[in-house]
């Protein structure tokens, strides 16, 4: 059973990837990737995990959810067919982001100061342990695993790390569209490069280590995004180097385990840790739907980050632990990550699991359509909370981010931050460019 999916999810990546022709951003692509490597990796461990007697309510959540997926991506791709006035090349102007100093070194001031303050905060809630690991070890237990996680940071440096967040991705973008005409100094790479790394210390201080890997695959979505079409061996290329820059980002995420507080996973080997946390989920789906535990309030594990909201509106909403119980099968710990599916199914059952999938997936597969029928250059910003939300459908394997993060208070924070970085550090600053020229015209 578990193998037949397998390969029949390698069937999906076939017909994905030509349905929309050869778009290796395209929201279906990108899904039936992302769950084939998790059932590699889960593969990889077919003996000791006992996936040989893998259930058939798993087996057709997952492969439906497959077929969802293209399938609404292939409606959304006829309702924004190019017409063939919009396929013909208007001599585009590209444009290259001019990064200014004087804004740089404010922002670079404000995350040091904005780290200093996390850092204190994060030793003040862990206390005086002996070192780092240990540290980080107590706050990510107190922080993760306690009803009152959002009052352990006081608001303004919770306020002030969003912006550092938001930060990392509005030059992660600009150093992808700067490298794209090539850089016309060291100091626009240096500049991307140091913010990006402050980014990078937030999310190690915040033991968020998922960050890291957001910030890197929404990276990889603006650089095809603005790169255009290829070729197949282009294309091949081009995998081949995504390929070995998330290898090269796994090594780091396994690397800096312990010093983001896990620390028992010190004796866990790379294969074993890394298999775990990319295909641990598929096995632990199928060990939650032979026994399964469901809500008996409306949307409490779907609609997380909404429970102030609806206990403001009168509704009786329980307090509830963002992070779900571990398991272990056959003494082998696996975890605690069970797909997007598990919180929609606790909350919602089999129905409910396949309707959300079906608006998670028109969601992804519209924004992704308009936009690429209007023109991702045009739509800068668009683009650029594309690759910050789209990181959602890499990581479905492990977690839903659309409900239970997205649909929250803090989003639209994000998006006015987000909003006012564009205008100060992208809008105001690009100069033209003739595409595939490096003559500035002004």
């Amino acid at each position: 059973m578990f193998i037949t999916l397998f390969l029949l999810f390698i069937i999906l990546d076939i017909i994905s990837f030509f349905t929309f022709k050869e778009d290796i951003i395209a929201p279906p692509f990108l899904f039936c990737i992302s769950y084939t490597f998790s059932l590699f990796c889960a593969l990889l461990n077919y003996n000791r995990w006992g996936l040989e007697n893998y259930s058939l309510l798993s087996f057709s959540i997952l492969f439906l959810g497959g077929i969802i997926f293209i399938f609404v991506g292939w409606v959304a791709q006829i309702a924004y067919q190019p017409k063939y006035y919009d396929m013909i090349d208007d001599f585009t102007i590209k444009r290259y982001v001019s990064i200014s100093s004087a804004i740089y070194y404010l922002l670079i001031i404000f995350n040091i100061i904005t780290l200093l303050l996390y850092y204190r905060s994060v030793k003040n809630v862990a206390g005086n342990l002996g070192n780092f690991s240990q540290m980080m070890e107590s706050y990510r237990e107190q922080s993760a695993y306690t009803l009152n996680s959002t009052q352990l940071m006081p608001d303004y440096v919770t306020h002030m790390s969003r912006i550092v967040f938001a930060e990392g991705y509005v030059y992660g973008f600009i150093l992808v569209k700067n490298w794209l005409f090539g850089f016309k100094n060291w100091k626009d790479v240096i500049k991307p490069v140091s913010i990006i790394i402050t980014y990078v210390v937030m999310s190690i201080l915040s033991s968020d280590r998922l960050s890291i890997l957001q910030l890197t695959f929404a990276m990889i979505i603006y650089y095809f995004a603005l790169k255009g079409s290829s070729s197949l061996k282009q294309i091949g290329k081009s995998l081949l180097r995504v390929t070995i820059i998330v290898i090269i980002i796994l090594l780091v995420f396994y690397s800096i385990r312990v010093l983001v507080g896990r620390v028992g996973s010190t004796d866990a080997s790379i294969k074993d840790y890394l298999t775990m946390y990319s295909g641990g989920s598929i096995k632990l789906l199928d060990m939650y739907l032979s026994d399964p535990i469901h809500s008996s309030t409306w949307g409490v594990r779907t609609f997380l980050a909404l429970h102030d909201i609806f206990r403001a509106m009168g509704m009786y909403v329980p307090e509830t632990l963002n992070n779900v119980e571990f398991r272990s099968f056959n003494g082998i710990s696996l975890g605690n990550v069970y797909t997007a599916y598990r919180d929609w199914y606790t909350d919602f059952s089999l129905s409910g699991t396949l309707i959300l999938q079906t608006i998670f997936a028109a969601f992804y597969n519209f924004y992704y359509f308009s936009l690429k029928k209007h023109g991702f250059e045009k739509h800068e910003f668009a683009t650029l909370i594309f690759g910050y939300m789209g990181t959602a459908v890499l990581l479905h394997p492990i977690s839903d981010f659309l409900f239970s993060v997205y649909c929250s208070v803090g989003f639209c924070e994000y998006l006015v931050i987000f909003y006012v970085l564009y205008l100060i550090l992208i809008k105001h600053k690009e100069k033209p460019f003739y595409e595939n020229t490096f003559e500035d015209v002004n």
